[in-house]
């Protein structure tokens, strides 16, 4: 579920707010990239963000 928030911007490093809704990683992506499988993502003012979900914290911003 992609999200707008224009005042909020996250970068490699911030933790997330619990209530941030999280999505799981697709078996596609992992299939493709094993090492994703441990990450949870957002999608948030059209970023695309992993996020550890143990810590909450962002740990990867994935581009085209």
């Amino acid at each position: 579920r992609a999200v707008r928030e224009p005042t909020v911007r996250y970068v490699v490093g911030d933790r997330v707010p619990a209530e941030v809704e999280l999505a799981p990683m697709p078996e596609s992506v992992v299939d493709e990239v094993p090492s994703a499988s441990g990450y949870q993502y957002m999608v948030i003012n059209g970023r695309l963000l992993l996020v550890d979900p143990v810590t909450s914290t962002v740990v990867a911003e994935v581009q085209d």
